[in-house]
């Protein structure tokens, strides 16, 4: 019993001195800080992906007032279309950089398809852009998407007057068997694969790497705690226990700095709307959290001086934003990946099958890094 109080008593001592650190209460202020300014980004009209200014033309007709609907139905975090009166204006927001591209529709669009469906090559819109790119491609497929089912139709009805001779039937008959076609008849069915987004509204494409981004900065609060203890244990604050405990109260001192960042992780995740369900997201936040314990400690016991942890620090959290699937999921570098707990604790969101890895990633970890201690302490005794 005594000896649970006084580990209760440590445990409370070390959390309390991580959170007199100015540098650790920062890093944790800066999670649901930066949670909150990317939702509020998120949720700005003007927050768009790709800005597209775009020109209807004069003279519009239904088929255009359809169309422009179409864009403007759309508007999302992906695309943001800006309405402008005259070409001119739309060609001046593309120089002044307010827009990525122009669409400028050419006069009477509904006659230009109606021509187009017949056999005219003439084009009846112009794109303008500053430099291509692979970026501005998706907004070219975008606008391909878009005008396909106003020409598909014009060409079908086209069809259908001089090739079947099927005068008879109402507008209202063909649009009906166009759209029953068209929908019964899709080519292409796209499924989300994993159940990160089973119970989750669609997010922004900038709250999307909240997750991967939270669990850099848990995983920095365990570099810096451990390069806390570093510190202190040169300056003789530990001098009075013996090595097995030393490294518990590395691992425990980490445990805490980590424990406290997941809880300000979890709560930005709950200020973004970005999580989906409790119980799961609880059980694999605490195998990260155990994870980067885990970690932390590893490289605490094979760099032991503060200038070598220093530069370490920079690296991970360069390594960890590079090769964890945070912004772009990279491959090819399955070895370095499996080194990073952040890569483990954002597949295991996706892929329930591979919680498992990450058990094992822990109790992997853990071994090694208690056997490379074992080494080092059984020869710095040696020596003396």
């Amino acid at each position: 019993m005594k000896k649970l109080k006084r580990a209760l008593v440590w445990c409370c001592i070390l959390n309390k001195r991580l959170l007199k650190k100015s540098g650790f209460i920062l890093i944790l202020a800066l999670i649901p800080v930066c949670a909150l300014i990317m939702n509020i980004t998120a949720e700005n009209d003007e927050s768009g992906f790709l800005s597209i200014a775009v020109y209807e033309g004069e003279n519009k007709d239904f088929l255009c007032t359809q169309m422009m609907k179409a864009f403007r139905d759309d508007q999302s975090d992906v695309f943001r279309y800006s309405f402008c009166e005259t070409e001119l204006g739309a060609l001046s927001m593309l120089e002044k950089g307010e827009a990525d591209m122009a669409w400028c529709f050419e006069d009477s669009l509904g006659d230009r398809i109606e021509s187009y469906a017949k056999g005219s090559s003439s084009a009846f819109v112009t794109v303008y852009v500053k430099e291509k790119s692979a970026v501005l491609s998706l907004a070219e497929e975008k606008i391909f998407a878009t005008l396909y089912p106003f020409i598909g139709y014009d060409i079908y009805e086209n069809y259908l007057s001089e090739k079947t001779g099927a005068v008879e039937l109402s507008e209202a008959e063909k649009r009906e068997i166009y759209d029953t076609c068209a929908q019964k008849y899709s080519i292409v069915d796209f499924k989300v694969y994993g159940d990160e987004n089973s119970n989750i509204k669609a997010l922004s494409y900038i709250t999307k790497p909240l997750k991967g981004m939270s669990a850099v900065f848990v995983l920095l609060c365990g570099l810096v705690s451990t390069l806390y203890f570093i510190a202190d244990e040169r300056s003789g604050v530990f001098f009075r226990l013996n090595s097995l405990k030393k490294l518990f109260v590395m691992w425990a001192s980490n445990f805490f700095a980590v424990f406290t960042a997941g809880i300000f992780a979890f709560i930005s995740f709950v200020i973004s709307r970005n999580y989906s369900d409790f119980a799961k997201e609880s059980l694999l936040m605490l195998l990260f959290i155990l994870c980067c314990t885990a970690f932390c400690t590893l490289l605490g016991v094979l760099v032991g001086f503060e200038k070598g942890f220093c530069i370490i620090i920079p690296t991970v959290l360069v390594a960890c934003t590079a090769f964890c699937p945070i912004f772009v999921d990279l491959k090819g570098f399955a070895i370095i990946q499996n080194l990073l707990p952040p890569y483990h604790y954002l597949y295991s969101l996706s892929f329930a099958s591979n919680i498992y890895k990450t058990v094992i990633y822990f109790v992997s970890v853990t071994f090694i890094t208690a056997f490379i201690y074992y080494l080092k302490e059984k020869i710095f005794s040696e020596k003396l």
